[in-house]
């Protein structure tokens, strides 16, 4: 019996909600015992969980060795926790303060490519590498940390899992009709969070060009965020609030991305690529940026579009054409759920996250056989970004 703590922080999102999920569902309970807890307040609402299910070891004045770490050390060696699974460099801080006297093994999580430099510097430096691994959702994650100075020994890629049964589910449930649309509506879909990079403001202004020719098109802007409050004010400030659909922390954006009709994800920076996973399996054509990130999961004219990271009104215009006619996008989208079988699978995510934690408790290597799906004899390998003039 391998006894596991997920520790959250507040980098916590939808992502990090899903995988957690997904573990405590699935991974088997004679083998693996699972316990949830956060060092922020504000991660517990994000991941879903009642109080009673997660427990909060709180940060004081946002340092990780004052009370949290102290508590989370009692915690550990009450319940005997084998190995702490840190989703975030915040909760990896706290974890690697409780646990730097008895050496108990640690493994990080990260999503997102872009990582502050004092937190790379903490990743870069923290002790024992074979025991405190970095697991990265994507090459592009993996790349941009080697390329910081982490020692590429210690990045094991574990591709996030993608549940088809609830894409399948969430396909026949009536959402579409709970967030106010009709049967001849288009639904596009933006990433979670709303940010001025993220590309969210080219894809509003997309909507507001291609609602001339197409009446019913929407423009959803998942979760709560500041950016995504100032273009649902922008949108009323042109009368043009009837486009855009802003359902907040109630409704899931998995379900969201399986009930569009187009995701659009043209940010100029990189982005968590989360979204891509999710869109490709549930056979939604996808817009994107030849940034790293989208690039290394879409493939222009083969199962996306990739346009050049323009200027926002510039990049809208070539989107809103693109829509013109949908047959082509849904050729790729067929292809692109094809692939997703074969990369995101959830049982083979799952599969790997058992196998890691066999292998921190053990003392071995803790990419020892595992092998990125993205790579393993499948057809669809990560390419190089390339520039497309559309």
């Amino acid at each position: 019996m391998i006894r596991v703590l997920h520790l959250c922080d507040a980098s916590a999102g939808w992502e990090h909600r899903v995988s957690v999920g997904q573990l405590l569902a699935r991974l088997p309970a004679d083998e693996v015992e699972q316990s949830v807890a956060v060092v922020d307040a504000q991660a517990r609402l994000r991941l879903g969980l009642p109080a009673c299910r997660c427990l909060l070891f709180a940060r004081r004045f946002n340092l990780d060795f004052l009370h949290a770490a102290w508590a989370l050390r009692r915690f550990l060696d009450r319940r005997c926790v084998d190995l702490v699974h840190a989703w975030g460099v915040r909760a990896a801080a706290v974890a690697e303060c409780a646990t730097c006297a008895d050496g108990r093994p640690v493994a990080v999580t990260l999503f997102h490519p872009i990582v502050p430099t004092r937190d790379v510097r903490f990743l870069r430096n923290i002790r024992e590498p074979d025991r405190k691994p970095i697991l990265c959702s994507a090459d592009t994650v993996r790349r941009r940390l080697v390329e910081q100075g982490v020692d590429a020994r210690r990045c094991v890629v574990i591709r996030p899992g993608v549940d088809f049964a609830a894409i399948n589910h969430a396909r026949k449930s009536h959402l579409r009709r709970n967030i106010g649309l009709t049967e001849d509506c288009t639904l596009i879909v933006t990433p979670e969070p709303v940010t001025r990079t993220a590309g969210h403001f080219a894809a509003f202004w997309m909507t507001a060009i291609r609602s001339f020719l197409d009446p019913g098109v929407r423009v959803v802007l998942p979760g709560a965020s500041r950016e995504q409050r100032r273009l649902e004010r922008l949108a009323r400030q042109l009368n043009l609030g009837h486009l855009v659909i802003c359902p907040g922390s109630d409704v899931r954006f998995e379900d969201l991305i399986v009930t569009a009709d187009v995701a659009v994800v043209v940010p100029t920076v990189e982005i968590s690529s989360g979204s891509l996973a999710w869109a490709m399996a549930a056979r939604v054509p996808v817009l994107g940026t030849a940034v790293r990130s989208v690039a290394e999961m879409i493939s222009h004219d083969a199962n996306g579009l990739l346009f050049k990271p323009l200027p926002a009104k510039r990049l809208a215009a070539r989107l809103a054409l693109a829509l013109a006619d949908r047959r082509p996008l849904d050729r790729l989208a067929e292809a692109a759920r094809a692939q997703a079988y074969q990369v995101f699978g959830l049982g083979r995510a799952v599969a790997q996250h058992r196998r890691l934690y066999n292998n921190l408790v053990s003392g071995r290597p803790a990419g020892q056989d595992i092998a990125d799906s993205a790579r393993d004899g499948a057809s669809w390998r990560p390419e190089e970004p390339q520039a497309l003039e559309r």
